[in-house]
């Protein structure tokens, strides 16, 4: 039995149904926002619970969560998000103590969350989400295959919604293709395709900018990773575009650089200012919190909500087929075809170097070639680039104020130590790369392994 009476609320006998679903007496109380007060109690100790790493927090998360949604009636609203948060809770308390039970009740709580909530609605794609995940840490602590093809469903159902914002939507599609590395499934290509999809939406259209580019940290190894999936299965010309999508998208964003919105603009402003509308109110539907109870009535209908919301994203898509239609914007919000990055190589090779945790590669455009050429890099790994990366910072961040730099509590020369740097990518990047284009190159300078 969890009990919540020290917490100031009445407790009550505890008992599970055959589904491992808690009945609880009703409460006398009765006052119409008591489940929701309830069920933000549960989030605010499920939070101290991870914040403090307190035991006794996430018995009280479940027990108050539990309260909430017995206290929800059938067919209200929020019932669907009070499942939901329990079900998180119940997947935090399963990583602490790695009881089962746990896990298989956050489950239950989550399916129920989804079974609740309409296809359409804003919300589903974010109760599939975290369906996934929790099938996902089954696998992870069990092992059985079920739980990880369960896991790809949900977040597949995730990200291929229509509505929910894209940012949950991403996240789904980066989480599918996890799983799908895990499992060898054929979708995998499939699930990093959708996620660079997505990317024009995270960053470009109606989002903050502090929520496009914390998003956009996390997008750049979603990228690269999407980049090496390619790679594997032999699609050079698909990571080639791949990745300069993720370089326009993520660098132009956090550069400040001129975007297809800002071109649309120049265009058409009638146009560009309907479709940042339209994405402004999809994102503020996707993240609304606007099923609020106010003396139990005029709450809007999960139906209700879904069918809005439906409609916004149709009304989106027309409006993307329209601009699509006008002179120079036929690729507006899509990657650049390997056709057009092939012009780039018209005066010389382009080479394309691709970090990953899955492996390192560099993709060459050849002037009048129309393959890519693909030069695995086995001996530069992502792990050495992150050191390179940390080590030219601090020899540029500390070099104009001395020449002397303290590295592991060690006096270095600063000139010294930028030329290990260059001398590590020399040899295991830029050398490869000239020895496969046939290049020679004359060097004095001894060489760092």
């Amino acid at each position: 039995m969890r009990c919540g009476s020290d917490i100031g609320k009445r407790c009550v006998a505890t008992e599970y149904d055959g589904k491992g679903r808690k009945r609880v007496s009703p409460d006398t109380d009765g006052h119409p926002n008591k489940p929701g007060h309830l069920s933000n109690l549960g989030n605010s100790l499920l939070g101290r619970f991870e914040c403090l790493g307190d035991i006794g927090g996430i018995d009280k998360s479940i027990s108050v969560g539990e309260d909430a949604v017995q206290l929800t009636p059938d067919g209200h609203p929020d019932k669907p998000g009070r499942l939901n948060n329990l079900g998180n809770s119940f997947l935090s308390c399963f990583k602490c103590l790695a009881d089962i039970a746990d896990i298989e009740k956050s489950i239950l709580m989550k399916e129920d969350a989804v079974q609740l909530t309409p296809d359409s609605h804003p919300d589903k794609p974010m109760y599939l989400y975290n369906l996934g995940t929790s099938f996902l840490c089954h696998f992870e602590h069990l092992g059985d295959s079920p739980t990880l093809d369960q896991a790809i469903f949900h977040f597949t159902s995730a990200a291929c919604s229509s509505t929910g914002t894209a940012s949950i939507r991403f996240k789904a599609s980066s989480m599918w293709a996890q799983c799908a590395w895990l499992s060898q499934h054929s979708s995998l290509l499939e699930a990093y395709k959708l996620a660079l999809d997505l990317l024009p939406k995270l960053a470009w259209l109606g989002l903050p900018i502090h929520d496009r580019h914390h998003g956009l940290n996390f997008c750049g190894n979603v990228v690269n990773d999407a980049a090496a999936a390619a790679i594997k299965f032999g699609e050079y010309g698909t990571a080639i575009e791949w990745l300069e999508q993720g370089r326009s998208i993520v660098w132009g964003q956090l550069l400040q650089l001129r975007t297809p919105v800002d071109d649309l603009h120049d265009q058409n402003p009638a146009l560009a200012a309907q479709l940042s509308q339209l994405s402004k109110e999809l994102e503020q539907t996707s993240a609304r919190d606007d099923l609020q109870v106010v003396d139990g009535c005029n709450q809007q209908s999960l139906e209700k909500v879904a069918q809005r919301h439906h409609q916004l994203a149709l009304e989106w898509e027309e409006l993307v087929k329209e601009v699509r239609m006008m002179p120079s914007f036929e690729r507006f919000l899509l990657p650049k075809t390997l056709s057009q990055l092939q012009f780039a190589a018209h005066s010389g090779p382009v080479v394309v170097l691709n970090t990953s945790k899955i492996q390192c590669d560099a993709l060459i455009l050849m002037p009048d070639l129309d393959d890519v050429l693909h030069l695995p890099l086995p001996d530069f790994t992502f792990k050495q680039a992150q050191e390179l990366q940390h080590s030219l910072k601090f020899v540029l961040d500390n070099g104009r104020a001395a020449k002397l730099v303290h590295i592991d509590g060690q006096p270095r020369d600063i000139n010294t130590e930028f030329e290990k740097i260059l001398s590590k990518l020399w040899l295991h990047v830029v050398k490869p790369v000239l020895d496969i284009l046939a290049f020679t190159v004359c060097h004095s300078y001894p060489l760092c392994s």
